[in-house]
């Protein structure tokens, strides 16, 4: 009894302080009550969820365990007190991706968490309870193969561009002996992947084909690329066919325009009309569905032609209803670019010439010689000599003039056919002709001279 103390203190600090008076009783009663607990869930998710297992250290009873989804998927850890806690996911297993830690939590949201460190910093506050997933992605592996398929087999060397880990550019040759046409690409990551061709010059790109168990790649030629959806321990093998265009083309020249002639040179007279057939024929693999036609000096004949040209199809230009000619006035030869388009950047192209010879037109002129005599016709211009050579071709509107001379006891009777009298004979050779020189031997008195005798009778 007696006076009540009072003070100020501290409980924890500095415990409780009596001050006690002479005959004085002092009660103190301690009151304590319970800090609250609190609840850590460790829960695994996982893709797929075939339960493998997921090793885990903690710092909450220090005990590892073992989750696995759907199996076990949770770790309860009860009546915890608060403080700082860790829960840590071992890699066990490269096959699989740790992608995400979160943490959820009934009071203040304080944990942290960090994937490249595989931990979860847990702050747990009185009452509270904090609920972490841990998430894991099944990192598969499979294996690509790339094909290079080249016509003609040559050696060209073709570039690639992928996102394939590691492998983000490459190339590949086609030379029919070596194995540089492919690439094989192992422990790729399963996942979608794009691979893409680069255009080469000269090339085209035919087809790509792309063969996997899922049937889930596919090719895109019209993009130069594959794309490939790798499934685990799956092999995706993609072929990229190239094909270099090859055309042969042959320029014949004739008379007729309804057909093409089956030569490359021909002789005309000047005024002709003659007639350029044009055929061509696909000699590589690919098909061609523009052309175009070039002839010197007779210009462009074909401009982006659309004609789908197959491989191992002919075509001529009689075919297509394209009549090309010339009327024919002096000796000329042409020559002729065909070429033909897989797109702006491949084409093929072939060169050949025909050649129109122009001459005058000539006519023969004939000398027939008649008679009982002998003689020698000769001509102006030069050609006919009749003695032993009697005809001769004479261009067309030479004036040709003969002249007979006849042989000692004979003499020129005259001309018969082309020409009459007896003078030089005159023609114009404006068609084939003919002349008769008629010689005729001289008549030659002979004289009997008899020896007379006179003899006298008389006295």
């Amino acid at each position: 009894s007696g006076s009540t103390s009072t003070f100020d203190y501290n409980v924890v600090t500095d415990g409780v302080r009596i001050d006690l008076g002479p005959g004085e009783e002092v009660t103190c009663t301690f009151t304590n009550s319970e800090i609250p607990r609190g609840t850590i869930n460790v829960i695994k998710d996982a893709t797929p969820k075939d339960n493998t297992p997921f090793r885990f250290a903690n710092t909450i009873n220090n005990v590892p365990f073992t989750l696995s989804d759907p199996l076990t998927t949770t770790q309860t850890f009860t009546d915890v007190l608060p403080g700082l806690y860790r829960a840590i996911e071992l890699q066990d297993n490269a096959v699989w991706e740790l992608t995400g830690i979160d943490c959820v939590e009934t009071g203040t949201q304080n944990s942290a968490v960090s994937v490249p460190f595989r931990a979860a910093e847990i702050q747990l506050d009185p009452g509270e309870t904090v609920t972490c997933t841990f998430s894991n992605r099944e990192v598969r592996t499979g294996t690509i193969n790339i094909l290079k398929v080249a016509d003609p087999a040559d050696g060209t060397p073709f570039n690639f561009t992928s996102d394939i880990p590691g492998n983000t550019s490459f190339s590949l040759a086609d030379d029919g002996v070596s194995d540089a046409y492919f690439k094989t690409m192992t422990n790729v990551p399963a996942g979608s992947y794009v691979v893409t061709e680069t255009v080469t010059a000269g090339w085209a790109l035919v087809d790509v084909v792309c063969y996997d168990d899922n049937r889930d790649s596919v090719g895109d030629p019209a993009n130069h690329r594959a794309q490939i959806e790798l499934q685990g321990n799956e092999e995706v093998t993609c072929f990229f066919a190239n094909a270099q265009p090859s055309i042969e083309m042959t320029k014949t020249v004739g008379t007729d325009p309804n057909v093409c002639a089956t030569t490359d040179s021909i002789t005309v007279v000047p005024g002709t009309d003659v007639y350029y057939c044009y055929t061509v024929t696909n000699n590589g693999s690919v098909t061609l569905p523009l052309h175009d036609l070039v002839d010197d000096p007779l210009g462009t004949l074909l401009d982006d032609f659309a004609f789908d040209l197959a491989p191992g199809a002919t075509v001529s230009t009689v075919d297509a209803g394209l009549v090309v000619s010339i009327t024919a006035s002096s000796s000329v030869a042409n020559t002729a670019v065909w070429t033909a388009f897989v797109d702006a950047n491949v084409t093929a192209s072939y060169t050949d010439t025909a050649t129109v010879t122009v001459t005058a037109q000539t006519f023969d002129l004939t000398v027939v010689k008649d008679g009982t005599g002998t003689g020698t016709v000769t001509s102006s211009p030069a050609g006919i000599d009749c003695g032993s050579t009697c005809s001769a071709s004479f261009a067309a509107g030479t004036v040709v003039t003969l002249t007979a001379t006849a042989d000692t006891g004979s003499t020129f009777a005259g001309w018969a056919g082309a020409c009459s009298g007896t003078g030089d004979c005159v023609v114009t050779m404006d068609a084939a002709k003919s002349v008769t020189a008629t010689f005729t031997l001289i008549e030659q008195k002979q004289y009997i001279f008899l020896p007379i005798v006179v003899k006298n009778f008389g006295p």
